[in-house]
């Protein structure tokens, strides 16, 4: 992880504190079509930056066919702390897809390879190693399908910029489970590693990990304060352990300059109906429509949420709902704020 500089206390001083703000986006499916053209005819993947339109509502079961909209969110309610002393530097959070109710989060550098098992009240429900792994500079982590169908995975990215190395792993290990009202627990999960490079072999900083639940690609987006964030793709066919696997660039995002564009995480909803990043003080929607990739839903301006400030927020995933939001911060007994969309 690269740290940050002091960027709070001016967001402080500017009243941040609590306040939702949305703008979004809204097309028709012509204009869509638009896009998609002009993409698939261009040799470089698309730059988009976020625009300016009235407040939208909708609650996003299922990926439109006809119309792009942006949820509305209120403020920040907090539903509990992490609680687990162990969790010091919460740099990634994910929601179960096989326990209801549980979430993963992992540190940042400098912990072993291990994931924790909380709830939104942040309750220390366990513990698991996974074993063959390494925690250099772990940045985020998804959960997704796999190469065995029906099987819902845990992906770790050590992803992270630490010591200007351009080799990065994704290790991809079995959820495990948790039976209700498990406090406690300690064990551990066998993980695979997949090696993968950047094309033009430089040593990008990069802390959101996404996986798609349709598709099982799995990509990667770079971190940058002053440039655009770039998104890379590695085919599910591609995500096996062995050499190491070139990413390919899809798209290239133009956010706010400053903390506002620098991603520190990410998540694709369970339905892949909307897909999600997160800066220090913003969180960015993209509404993903019926057969679109995730390329060609980051042609689109996102949906953009101002959220309440954090010490050095870099989790953030969708609730299990696939709609309300949960973030958390680094430090011990850090808050997790909920979103929740109307």
């Amino acid at each position: 992880m690269l740290p940050r500089v002091a960027f709070l206390k001016s967001a402080a001083a500017l009243g941040l504190l609590g306040l939702v703000a949305l703008v979004g986006c809204q097309q028709s499916n012509s204009a869509n079509t638009s896009n998609q053209a002009s993409s698939s005819t261009s040799s470089a993947p698309p730059t988009i930056s976020p625009t300016t339109v009235s407040s939208l509502r909708t609650t996003t079961t299922a990926p439109s066919s006809t119309l792009r909209t942006c949820p509305l969110f209120g403020a920040a309610v907090q539903t509990g702390t992490l609680q687990d002393p162990a969790i010091t530097e919460a740099s990634g959070i994910a929601a179960s897809r096989t326990n209801p109710g549980i979430y993963w989060v992992h540190n940042d550098s400098g912990d072993s390879a291990r994931v924790f098992a909380t709830d939104l009240s942040g309750a220390a429900i366990g513990r698991f190693q996974i074993d063959g792994a390494q925690a250099r500079d772990w940045e985020d982590i998804a959960v997704g399908p796999g190469p065995e169908s029906g099987t819902s995975y845990l992906y770790l990215g050590d992803i992270g910029g630490n010591k200007g190395r351009s080799n990065l792993s994704i290790y991809r290990a079995v959820e495990p489970g948790i039976l209700p009202g498990a406090t406690g627990i300690r064990g551990s999960v066998p993980a695979e590693r997949i090696d993968v490079m950047y094309p033009d072999g430089l040593a990008w900083d990069a802390e959101a990990l996404l996986v798609d639940p349709l598709s099982a690609d799995i990509y990667v987006v770079t971190k940058s304060g002053e440039a655009n964030s770039i998104v890379y793709q590695l085919p599910a066919a591609q995500a096996a352990s062995g050499s190491p696997q070139t990413l390919r660039e899809v798209a290239s995002l133009e956010l706010p300059m400053g903390f506002d564009r620098s991603v520190t995480g990410g998540d694709i909803s369970p339905d892949g109906a909307n897909i999600m990043l997160r800066t220090y003080n913003r969180v960015y929607l993209w509404p993903r429509l019926t057969g679109e990739s995730i390329s060609d839903a980051f042609t689109a301006p996102p949906c953009s949420v101002q959220i309440q400030p954090e010490s050095q927020g870099e989790a953030a995933a969708f609730q299990q709902n696939g709609r309300d939001l949960v973030l958390t911060t680094e430090g011990q007994f850090p808050a997790i704020n909920t979103y929740v969309a109307s």
